[in-house]
């Protein structure tokens, strides 16, 4: 028993840790494209 909840256990932090990924990517773009939009003089710069 003690196997299967370890099982469990660990995929439950592998779908934790793909969601909060997944978000910080989401975040990023989402912060990308205001930088871009409040800041067009930069964009060459990149």
């Amino acid at each position: 028993m003690g196997k299967q909840k370890a099982v469990i256990k660990a995929r439950r932090e592998a779908i934790g840790s793909y969601w909060a990924y997944g978000l910080f990517l989401v975040l990023k773009e989402v912060k990308l494209n205001t930088c871009v939009k409040h800041n067009r003089t930069a964009w060459p710069l990149r």
